[in-house]
């Protein structure tokens, strides 16, 4: 597997999962098992929204990365929906409302890193509803991150993040990264 490129990979099969049934939906009646079959009829589903093009996708992630590199956690927080969801896997959890977002997750990270920079590593791999994408995040850890005095280190930290987005706006993010490698970064 000369070619193979795991990373793609992994972000084409998470967007495939990206039009799954979130957590708690109501299954449709193809999908219940053969005893309940009986049951009275599902509601419909209320029409989903055309997708996006890839163009306009594109357009949004940039404006999105545009807006963290400005330092303006506002101007982040638009591009997020008013019920967005944000799963940091090593640092924030899970933060649910674009507000929620701005100061748990935005705000911690601009005050961390006033000087921060996100760049793409790669062509983010965009599908109908989402996008994936390779980056790095540097800059300088100046100020308190997360209740944790300044170190002064440089960081050069390198993950991936999964999006979803509707009608213009990010639901749904996961962003992924080695945390132990932030944390030597870091000098902690």
């Amino acid at each position: 597997m000369k070619n193979f490129h795991w990373p793609a990979a992994l972000a084409i099969l998470l967007l495939a999962a990206c039009g799954k049934r979130e957590e708690g939906a109501v299954p449709t009646a193809a999908e219940l098992p053969a005893a309940a079959a009986s049951a009275p009829a599902l509601a419909a589903s209320p029409p989903m929204a055309a997708p996006m093009s890839a163009s306009a996708t594109l357009g949004i992630l940039n404006g999105y990365l545009a807006a963290w590199n400005d330092h303006d956690p506002a101007k982040v927080g638009s591009f997020l929906s008013d019920d967005s969801q944000y799963f940091d896997s090593a640092f924030a959890g899970l933060q649910r409302g674009r507000q929620s977002i701005v100061d748990n997750t935005i705000g911690v990270f601009l005050r961390g890193m006033p000087d921060l920079r996100w760049e793409t590593r790669s062509e983010p791999i965009i599908s109908a509803d989402g996008v994936a994408y390779e980056w790095t995040l540097t800059g300088t850890n100046t100020g308190t991150w997360g209740g944790v005095v300044a170190t002064r280190q440089k960081i050069n930290l390198k993950g991936m993040t999964f999006m979803r987005i509707a009608q213009g706006k990010i639901t749904y993010q996961s962003v992924v990264y080695d945390s132990a490698a932030l944390n030597r970064q870091l000098g902690l």
